[in-house]
């Protein structure tokens, strides 16, 4: 999977090289919705930032950025809360 997302990722980075913008949020979106990040979030979060980051440099579409910038810090929050459980549980064992 990480392969996949990875290549998303350039594929999105050339489009945008050569001005194709809608095409490179699309495909940014488009990870955001279809591929399930459990394994990684941080991947997701990562995601989320470049998506937030081209819609803000290159759009006027504010409120989108914000909604991808406020997941990605959901996510984290989650990612935080399970690293400390994990870490009580590995003290506890």
């Amino acid at each position: 999977m990480s392969n996949l997302i990875l290549a998303c990722w350039a594929a999105s980075e050339e489009f945008l090289k050569y001005g194709h913008l809608i095409d490179s949020i699309r495909v940014l979106e488009g990870l955001c919705t279809k591929v399930n990040f459990d394994r990684k979030p941080m991947l997701e979060v990562r995601t989320r930032i470049r998506l937030a980051s081209i819609l803000l440099k290159y759009t006027e579409n504010h409120s989108h950025a914000k909604f991808h910038l406020e997941k990605a810090q959901i996510k984290l929050s989650d990612i935080k809360v399970k690293n400390k459980c994990s870490k009580r549980l590995n003290n506890i064992l």
